[in-house]
This record gives structure tokens, C-alpha cells and sequence, in this order.
């Protein structure tokens, strides 16, 4: 179950990363 939470905050934080890039 945590591992599943944490997969969640990894996608959100590569959002942030991705949009920064651009």
C-alpha cells in the first residue's frame, strides 16, 4: 500500500519536472 502512495507523489513530481523543462 505505501508503495502504491508513493508511485502517485513520483507521477505528480515528474509533471512538475516535465512542465518546468518546457
Amino acid at each position: 500500500m505505501g508503495q502504491e502512495k508513493n508511485s502517485r507523489r513520483c507521477w505528480k513530481i515528474q509533471l512538475k519536472v516535465s512542465e518546468m523543462e518546457m
